[in-house]
């Protein structure tokens, strides 16, 4: 039996794999990024196999590199159905924005429904007790032909507390209402923060906006999820705009698919909230061909980032 050591040592890197020959050859047909995430995935099952003790022979370059191959032919598989962070529409959007996980969903409103009504699920000993979320007012908006935020959230059966007004909203109004509502004897439950980016709109004179970033903060502080509503994008680059609010520090993102991923109606919930999205999976579905086109123009989508590279 090798030892240990020698086994973790015996394990190639990344960039030495991808010079094997039958990686090489899948990189010119299958976006790099692709590849070099089932490369990682193999990769981390070994190490996790070394350290139990499940392997007891050094590791062949030429085995990890056939492992990968297989995963990613594995994964692009149409008859793929997994879920989870296993998903190949969970793959790709870890790719494109960075997301841990992420759910299709069959519309804008039921997407921001369920995942605010999960709120309360992931919350078991509050769930008879009134919650509430955390809404700028400047973010309480209407959307053409997707509606009005206010009543999405009222109908996942949240209560609303609004902070700053209609033309500026400061971070220390929300931090002065998250304050208040723990100094209280019988303190409100707030479930979460919510923060909406506004299509088509513009407010001028006297304004001030948040910073997503000093707001993702806050919310860590108090263990609330940061949930963004991005309704804005009109060409299938938006995942840059996914990533860069994951970036920031938003524990959930939900986009419309029709304007940003695909070009039917439909949503995307991503993030990395486990409790959200775990409640969400036992709940979620959508239409079998239209979860399979959000993935072919997600791969495209790749495809076109990869090209320019």
């Amino acid at each position: 039996m090798a030892d240990i050591k020698a086994m973790f040592r015996s394990l190639p890197g990344v960039d030495k794999l991808l010079e094997v020959e039958a990686i090489e050859k899948l990189t010119k047909t299958v976006p790099r990024e692709l590849v070099t995430r089932a490369i990682r995935d193999v990769l981390d099952e070994a190490r996790a196999s070394i350290g139990k003790g499940d392997i007891a022979e050094l590791i062949d370059c030429e085995d990890i590199a056939k492992k990968a191959v297989d995963r990613v032919n594995h994964i692009l598989s149409p008859n793929e159905t997994s879920s989870g962070k296993d998903s190949k529409l969970s793959i790709l959007m870890n790719i494109l924005t960075g997301a841990k996980e992420t759910i299709a969903v069959d519309s804008m409103a039921n997407a921001v429904h369920l995942v605010l009504g999960s709120l309360k699920m992931s919350k078991d000993k509050d769930r008879e007790r009134d919650h509430y979320i955390l809404v700028p007012s400047t973010h309480l908006i209407h959307v053409n032909g997707l509606g009005y935020l206010e009543e999405m959230i009222t109908a996942a059966e949240l209560k609303i507390i609004e902070v700053g007004c209609t033309n500026r909203v400061h971070l220390k109004d929300l931090r002065k209402e998250l304050a208040q509502s723990k100094q209280l004897v019988n303190s409100y439950n707030i479930a979460g923060i919510l923060l909406s980016d506004k299509p088509n709109t513009k407010t001028l004179g006297f304004t001030k906006e948040l910073n997503v970033a000093e707001v993702a903060e806050l919310a860590r502080e108090y263990k609330i999820p940061l949930i963004m509503v991005h309704w804005n994008g009109t060409t299938n680059d938006s995942s840059t705009s996914i990533k860069q609010y994951i970036g920031n520090g938003a524990n959930l993102v939900i986009s419309p698919t029709k304007f940003n991923l695909g070009g039917f109606e439909g949503a995307i919930v991503c993030g990395t909230s486990d409790a959200v999205l775990e409640t969400l999976y036992s709940t979620v579905k959508m239409p079998p061909l239209l979860h399979k086109q959000l993935e072919d123009n997600l791969y495209e989508v790749l495809k076109s980032q990869s090209n320019k590279l």
